[in-house]
């Protein structure tokens, strides 16, 4: 076969890819028949447990075959990263049967939980900051966590980035 016509091939093979990929993101059901809605709730509960902030859920099955749904908070401590990932774990595995491996550390300032069609991003603020998931996926569909989300009413007296350890402000990750 000379090289025209194994690119042409290739192009066609690629086309007929795409064109799946096409069928399935245009067979996605309404957010509120999507089947993994329940595992985002829990997930935010979850985090919310562990005083996660800015929890954000994003559904994008409709722009990508990776994964269904991301899930994108954060934490100001690594203690606190590491508990929200724990509390995450256990509460899908013990609502939903679903286990998953901790990618990250909360040293990285990065921790991720791939569940397949939900992944978890549990961040630094400034790594969140730095890298941004949220803009990336901005045509995702936002879910509505108002309802399983606890308002936060005590306001915190230690204000700004005052509340750092001393070892945290020097750490890249977390000043």
């Amino acid at each position: 076969m000379n090289r025209s016509r194994k690119g042409q091939a290739q192009i066609e093979d690629f086309s007929k890819a795409m064109n799946k990929v096409k069928d399935f993101v245009e067979n996605v059901p309404p957010l509120a028949q999507d089947p993994g809605l329940g595992e985002i709730l829990t997930i935010a509960r979850a985090a919310d447990a562990r005083k996660a902030q800015n929890i954000n859920a994003l559904r994008v099955a409709q722009l990508t075959i990776v994964t269904n749904f991301m899930v994108v908070l954060e934490g100001t401590s690594r203690p606190q990263n590491q508990a929200i990932a724990a509390s995450i774990i256990e509460a899908m595995e013990e609502e939903h049967g679903r286990v998953t491996k901790q990618q990250g550390t909360p040293d990285s300032g990065w921790i991720l939980l791939d569940y397949g069609d939900i992944i978890i991003h549990i961040m630094t603020p400034k790594s969140r900051a730095y890298y941004d998931l949220e803009t990336f996926w901005r045509e995702g569909e936002r879910v509505d966590l108002s309802g399983v989300l606890v308002p936060n009413t005590v306001p915190s007296t230690r204000g700004g980035a005052s509340f750092l350890d001393e070892e945290d402000e020097e750490d890249p990750f977390w000043s």
